[in-house]
């Protein structure tokens, strides 16, 4: 035998088999944790609730517990503010208008009561201060239940949002946050209280009680209190201009310092005028303060719209107008519609004061409401709007308002005369770029 035969005798060689192919079942989805959802919000298990509303949707949102409450009632109450702004992102804003059917607490009163500033945080963030107005089945806001629970952090988180307006707030027995700091006997939450507004103590509930009278039998909350009382008559009597603090707060855009004054001082307060002739309401306007025309509009009704400037004429819309405030010019609108067509003084309408001022989205928001009809209306001297941007063309944005208001209406609006016997294209003698936008519209129609 030669050494290749007996290589191949000592030696065993195997052969591969043929692979044999097994169906892979594909990998399961991982199985949460916790399979309730409410144990595993209160045990802040971030991977076990994704999972639950991966597999089930956002329907286990809407699951309430045996005290009435959903998953994102519960995850405020516990602070849990990552698992809350996934649930927000799951089910959309309406998970904000969740509500505890028994006694209506919201997230924002839950967090409230435990302190949770970091979801009162979020909840401002995703809702707005307008969470800080919603009232339990009592009347509280979560301000209130704050305060009734000393929860200093959390009251100052909030009052850094709105400011006076929380500080008399009431629930439906009269009591305000000092009254409730001073039953549930937190003089730390009295004392924050009264550095932001003395005044407090001078407000009774609906039994007639101050929240002084309620410390009666409570000598360590009096004696917190009693530094504090000295200095109030000062304060009723006018250490606070209220005239010029709603100016000021219109101007600053200061919803809760606007709720808080015209709480105390009632809406007759928006009839005040300043040194020009302007009321809050129409100051407001000028700043484009649209959530303070709001709150202004709300508490004096829809007849604040008929103020005017005593000094120079006008309603708000003209004073939106010309400052160029697009969203207050459409709030206006919004609210009035022929408000377009009113004049101050001079006889200008908002249309020709956005068009004097080269406010040029201002004019297209205007146009879309009144269209073409507001392109003609003369002020006093004759003036048209085109008038007024051949005028100011110096300034920066007038040529595009031109060729606009050219485009809208055609090369009709330059036959227009002014009391002078002006046009447009008249006045825009020796402003060579204006006259080169209107003699392309004058040959488009030629």
């Amino acid at each position: 035998m030669d050494r290749s035969d007996s290589f191949y005798e000592s030696d065993t060689i195997t052969l591969p088999k043929k692979p044999i192919s097994v169906p892979v079942s594909p990998s399961p989805s991982p199985v949460p944790r916790e399979k309730d959802i409410f144990a595993a919000v209160k045990a802040d298990d971030f991977e076990s609730v994704t999972q639950l509303l991966q597999d089930h949707g956002k329907s286990k949102l809407e699951k309430r517990d045996n005290s009435k409450n959903t998953p994102f009632l519960i995850a405020s109450g516990e602070g849990h503010d990552k698992i809350m702004r996934l649930m927000y992102v799951k089910y959309g804003v309406l998970i904000l208008k969740q509500k505890n059917t028994l006694d209506q607490w919201t997230a924002m009163h839950w967090a409230a009561r435990h302190d949770r500033v970091e979801a009162v945080i979020l909840l401002l963030e995703l809702g707005g201060p307008e969470l800080l107005y919603e009232c339990t089945k009592d009347g509280a806001t979560a301000f209130l239940i704050a305060a009734f629970h000393g929860h200093v952090r959390t009251m100052k988180e909030m009052h850094s949002t709105e400011g006076e307006a929380l500080l008399r707030q009431s629930n439906h027995y009269g009591d305000t946050a000092l009254h409730g700091a001073v039953e549930g006997s937190h003089s730390s939450a009295v004392t924050q209280l009264l550095e932001w507004d003395p005044s407090l103590l001078e407000i009774r509930n609906k039994n007639g009680k101050t929240p002084w009278n309620l410390a009666a039998e409570k000598p360590e909350i009096q004696q917190s209190m009693a530094k504090y009382k000295s200095s109030t008559e000062e304060v009723l009597i006018g250490s606070h201009d209220s005239d010029n603090a709603i100016f000021e707060a219109a101007r600053a855009g200061d919803r809760g310092s606007v709720r808080g004054l015209l709480a105390k001082h009632g809406p007759e307060l928006l009839d005040k005028q300043d040194n020009l002739g302007g009321t809050p309401f129409i100051i407001a306007a000028l700043k484009g303060r649209v959530g303070v025309m709001q709150v202004m509009y709300n508490e004096y009704g829809s007849s604040i719209l008929q103020q005017t400037n005593t000094s120079h004429g006008g309603p708000a819309m003209h004073y939106a107008a010309m400052s160029g405030h697009v969203g207050a010019v459409d709030l206006l609108l919004k609210w009035s519609s022929p408000m377009l067509y009113a004049h101050n003084s001079r006889g200008d309408t908002p249309f020709i004061c956005a068009a004097a001022n080269g406010h040029l989205e201002v004019l297209k928001a205007m146009h879309a409401k009144g269209g073409n009809g507001l392109l003609s209306p003369k002020a006093v001297d004759g003036n048209t709007a085109l008038h007024h941007a051949a005028i100011n063309a110096h300034h920066t944005g007038h040529s595009e308002i031109v060729d606009q208001l050219l485009e809208w209406a055609g090369a009709a609006l330059l036959d227009i005369k002014n009391n002078l016997g002006k046009t447009a294209w008249d006045l825009a003698e020796r402003k060579l770029e204006i006259r080169e936008i209107m003699a392309k519209h004058k040959e488009q129609r030629e």
